[in-house]
């Protein structure tokens, strides 16, 4: 497992709900970070450049502006803020201040076979207006990485 970034079609990435000043892009370069608009909530599509397997992911941000509640949706194409109440999500995870910046494990078994993800940021640490992240980093591995004779060997024990 490593940092999958570079399977991550960044120009295909969008978030509902950035500063214009402050978008997404912000959070895949070195500077910068991507800042909420009207509320704290934020509604990222990341698709991936090929299938993909999540296993962790980690979120940066300031002391209080950073996310809280996170909910996970896969292989979802387009979700607007009126679909993330009605569509159960893959996984949900409430990050504590000591959680910000540490790698955070994803349920594995329910993020296989991805090729696209939607992060809805439901608030953030001091309940603000503002949410502001400065990186996510999707650790994880390719399908494609995978060695279909290791899965056969398995079987045939």
């Amino acid at each position: 497992e490593y940092d999958i970034k570079e399977f991550i079609d960044v120009k295909q990435v969008h978030c509902l709900n950035q500063d214009a000043k402050h978008t997404v892009h912000n959070i895949f370069k070195k500077e910068g970070f991507l800042k909420s608009d009207c509320d704290e909530q934020l509604l990222i599509n990341i698709p991936f450049l090929q299938n993909v397997k999540l296993h962790s992911i980690k979120i940066s941000g300031p002391k209080g502006k950073a996310p809280k509640t996170i909910r996970f949706y896969v292989n979802r194409l387009t979700m607007g803020f009126d679909e993330v109440d009605s569509i159960e999500p893959t996984q949900t995870i409430q990050l504590d201040e000591k959680d910000i910046g540490k790698v955070v494990p994803l349920r594995f078994v329910k993020f296989q076979n991805v090729h696209t993800v939607v992060i809805f940021i439901e608030d953030n640490q001091a309940g603000d207006d503002e949410t502001i992240i400065e990186n996510i980093q999707i650790i994880g591995q390719t399908i494609q990485g995978t060695n279909m004779g290791d899965f056969n060997k398995k079987e045939e024990q």
